[in-house]
C-alpha cells in the first residue's frame, strides 16, 4: 500500500486522508487504487461505525491529475476515448457506488477546494462539513470534459436540473455560503474550527444505534427511486431488523429511565 492515501482508526471512527498536497490531492491511478482498497475494507468492517474523508494541505481534492492525463494524450499508442472511458467505468464510477452502499455514514471534511471529481466525491458522502473559505469547483467543462464520479447525478438531485446544467456547463465555483443555502453541505464553520466540527459530528454519529443508522441510510438513499409500496415493505423489513437488535431494548429502557442510551 502506498502513501498517497492515508488510513487510521480512532476507536469506531475511520479516517481516510488524501495525501498528495503538492498536487492538490489530485488522483492518479495509484491513489485511486489505494482509496478503493481502503473503502472496500471499511465496507466489510463491523468495528468501523463512521468514516471521515479529508485532504492534506490547502485543498480537499482537485479531481484527476491533469499531468497524468497529458501523458496519455501524448502517447500515440493510446486512444483517448477508449482510455478514459475505461478509467471512468473501472475507477471513478466505483466511488459513489461504494459510498452509497457502505453501512457506515461517511463525513467529508472539505478544506479549500473540492474540484471536478473531488466535488463528486464530497457530494457522495452522507455529510459534508465546509470551512468558510471552502468551495466546490465543477471544473470538468473547463478542460473539455463532461462530469464523471456521479457528479452530475448528485448535483442534479440536490439542486435540480436547471441550476445543475448552468453550473456544470460553465464550470462554476460554488462558495460556502451558496453551498449551504442550496443544501449541498451540512455545516459551514470558521476554517479554524473545521477539524473540531468534523470530529464532533463523527463522534456523535458513532454513538448512534448502528443497525438503525445503516437502515436509515439505505431507506433515504433509495427513496427517490423506489415506489412507495416497495418503500413501505422495506421500512417494515428493516424496522423488524432493528426491533430484534439489543439496541431497541436499550433505547426503550433508557427512555423509561430518563437517561442517555448506551447503544452497542
Amino acid at each position: 500500500m502506498g502513501t498517497d492515501v492515508l488510513y487510521e482508526r480512532e476507536g469506531p471512527i475511520a479516517r481516510i486522508t488524501l495525501n498528495r498536497p503538492n498536487a492538490g490531492n489530485a488522483l492518479t491511478p495509484d491513489s485511486i487504487a489505494q482509496l478503493l482498497s481502503i473503502l472496500r475494507s471499511i465496507e466489510r468492517s463491523d468495528e468501523v461505525r463512521v468514516v471521515v474523508i479529508d485532504g492534506n494541505g490547502k485543498h480537499f481534492m482537485a479531481g484527476a491529475d491533469l499531468a497524468d492525463f497529458k501523458k496519455s494524450l501524448d502517447d500515440p499508442t493510446i486512444d483517448p476515448a477508449i482510455e478514459f472511458e475505461s478509467r471512468v467505468v473501472r475507477d471513478a464510477n466505483q466511488f459513489p457506488q461504494i459510498l452509497e452502499r457502505m453501512p457506515q455514514p461517511v463525513v467529508a471534511k472539505v478544506n479549500g477546494c473540492a474540484a471536478g471529481g473531488g466535488a463528486g466525491l464530497a457530494l457522495a458522502a452522507d455529510f459534508v462539513v465546509f470551512g468558510e473559505s471552502s468551495s466546490f469547483l465543477f471544473a470538468h467543462s473547463k478542460v473539455g470534459l463532461s462530469p464523471d464520479n456521479a457528479t452530475g447525478w448528485l448535483l442534479t438531485r440536490a439542486i435540480g436540473e436547471r441550476m445543475a446544467k448552468r453550473i456544470l456547463m460553465f464550470g462554476e465555483r460554488v462558495d460556502a455560503e451558496a453551498a449551504e443555502r442550496w443544501g449541498l453541505v451540512d455545516q459551514v464553520v470558521p476554517d479554524v474550527d473545521l477539524e473540531r466540527a468534523t470530529m464532533d459530528l463523527a463522534r456523535s454519529l458513532s454513538e448512534l444505534p448502528r443497525v438503525a443508522v445503516k437502515n436509515i441510510k439505505k431507506l433515504v438513499n433509495g427513496a427517490a427511486r423506489t415506489p412507495i409500496a416497495e418503500q413501505l415493505q422495506l421500512e417494515a423489513l428493516w424496522l423488524a431488523e432493528c426491533a430484534g437488535h439489543p439496541d431497541f431494548r436499550e433505547g426503550v429502557t433508557a427512555f423509561q429511565e430518563r437517561r442517555a442510551p448506551k447503544f452497542q
